[in-house]
């Protein structure tokens, strides 16, 4: 540290010595000879003003950079969020697409029918407890004039039959059941036979004749 001081001293009194010299060269100059003056000045002091502003500017946009990241980041929230609050909407949208299809099916496949069967619109209501997959409940009874042995058909044929009935409600066995037969025809050969559920979607025709 001693052997420094002194250097430091005489660097400072250089420095001075330098900044007097250019003063009373500046001040005996002519406006030409000062013009020159302070652009060599300005060609020394260039670099030096160039690393400042830069540095300076690079710290303005610091705080910009974090208030922009910051927006983006409330902005994907609440996009997130708008998100989630879209996505019930759009099951429910989706639901009454799927209804308003079955529905324009079922209403064609009636103005179709209509003159060659009386036919009957039901929904399906429910399932049967110990024959899940075989029988079906209709909200549909006997008040809307609904029988024993009545044929279910659907748009894409045959479904089953009517085995019970209550005043506001119909049981039926649909046509896989095991215990499902009914009389078919093949239109290809115009063969007749029995159609027979096997109780795992699949139908069997026996009795070919």
């Amino acid at each position: 540290m001693s052997a420094f001081r002194p250097y430091r001293k005489k660097k400072s009194y250089a420095l001075a010595i330098t900044i007097v010299l250019l003063a009373v060269v500046v001040s005996f100059s002519s406006f030409r000879d000062l013009f020159g003056v302070r652009s060599v000045l300005q060609s020394v002091i260039y670099p030096f003003q160039f690393v400042v502003v830069s540095v300076w500017k690079g710290v303005g946009n610091i705080p910009v950079s974090i208030i922009n990241l910051r927006n983006l980041s409330q902005e994907n929230a609440a996009l997130k969020s708008e998100l989630v609050s879209i996505k019930p909407n759009l099951a429910v949208l989706n639901d009454l697409q799927k209804e308003n299809e079955r529905l324009s099916r079922a209403l064609s496949f009636k103005q179709d029918n209509q003159h060659r069967y009386n036919l009957l619109p039901a929904r399906i209501i429910g399932r049967s407890p110990a024959h899940w997959f075989s029988i079906l409940e209709i909200n549909k009874g006997s008040l809307s004039g609904v029988k024993n042995d009545m044929p279910v058909i659907y748009q894409t044929g045959l479904v089953g039959r009517v085995i019970e009935v209550a005043v506001f409600s119909a049981k039926v066995l649909l046509i896989i059941d095991a215990g499902s037969e009914v009389a078919a025809a093949d239109v290809r050969s115009r063969d007749l036979g029995v159609i027979e559920g096997t109780n795992f979607n699949k139908l069997i025709m026996k009795y070919v004749s």
